[in-house]
């Protein structure tokens, strides 16, 4: 086992990135010394990808003070948005706002990557209500002149950031946003994992198509996949249950952990430029980071495991 993370291009860029990235959504949830832990241990292991957002709670001034002394050998990518006054969804100067306070919080003068967040929400593309909607894949809408893609491109302009990007919890809707704007990186969350695998019909095709970076948000799916629980699969309608049945006896079998198979699972996608991992704790890095060290399953348990997608 070497003791690296596969780097791959990040979009059509000259930079690359590992394929297993920190996702900072579940630093706020923990103490600043042990956010700072987790930071440095990904750092450690070489993790080269960071996202977080002002959503995240603390998330971006645990960062701010775990990158303080590591200023560089990363892409840092954060977001804008979820304003509490939807009309600065609307508004250059409020989104520059933001863009200089995630800056100040960062402790940056400039980070990787500026992104819309949920940009499959309608707010940022029209002045039409209701705002919290999401789009219609249907419509046309403002994409590339609104305020947000001016604030970014002018982020970007001015060495604010090196890339752009739109994230989203819905593949189709994010995806019809893709399709209007000029951006570097395209984040979906939680629709490519080792059930469901939305996001193959239409986004991995796009994003290639694009030459965007394709990022997997919550690739544990908030952690389904970080551990084997069986309440887990007696949740769900018997055919989603016979398929995590399935899933607890490889796992088993292979001697791997569910987090393993997942992380390694979807290594095996060259299409991914890189999943997001959402650890509370340097232990939860560990495990993550040595799954991606052996690289992708093993032929044949990558065909198992794909026999257990949802159609």
């Amino acid at each position: 086992m070497a003791n690296t993370i596969e780097k791959r291009p990040f979009g059509s860029s000259d930079e690359h990135v590992t394929v297993v990235g920190l996702g900072g959504s579940h630093l706020g949830d923990i103490s600043l010394n042990d956010g700072v832990a987790t930071v440095h241990c990904a750092l450690d292991m070489g993790i080269t990808y960071i996202d977080t957002s002002p959503l995240y709670g603390p998330s971006q001034m645990i960062l701010g003070v775990a990158l303080r002394s590591r200023p560089d050998g990363y892409v840092l990518a954060t977001k804008v948005g979820h304003f509490r006054d939807t009309r600065h969804f609307r508004s250059v100067e409020a989104i520059h706002v933001q863009i200089g306070e995630n800056l100040r919080t960062l402790q940056r003068d400039s980070i990787g990557a500026f992104q819309v967040h949920e940009a499959d929400w309608r707010a940022w593309w029209t002045d039409e209500l209701p705002h919290d909607e999401y789009v219609d894949p249907d419509q046309d809408y403002d994409f590339a002149d609104s305020p947000v893609m001016q604030a970014l491109n002018e982020a970007k302009a001015q060495g604010l950031c090196r890339f752009t990007g739109v994230t989203g919890n819905s593949a189709t809707e994010t995806a019809h946003a893709l399709r209007h704007v000029d951006v570097d990186a395209y984040l979906v969350a939680g629709h490519y994992d080792l059930i469901w695998r939305d996001i193959r019909r239409e986004s991995l095709p796009l994003a290639r198509e694009r030459g965007v970076a394709m990022v997997l948000g919550g690739a544990l799916r908030g952690g389904m996949f970080a551990s084997s629980q069986q309440e887990v699969a007696e949740s769900f309608p018997p055919d989603i249950r016979r398929r995590f049945e399935r899933l607890y006896e490889l796992q088993r079998e292979s001697g791997l952990s569910i987090a393993a198979l997942s992380v390694r699972y979807l290594m095996g996608d060259p299409d991914v430029t890189t999943m997001l991992i959402g650890p509370k704790s340097p232990a939860e890095v560990e495990e993550n980071v040595i799954a991606a060290y052996d690289g992708p399953l093993p032929s044949d348990l990558h065909q198992e495991i794909e026999a257990l997608g949802i159609p």
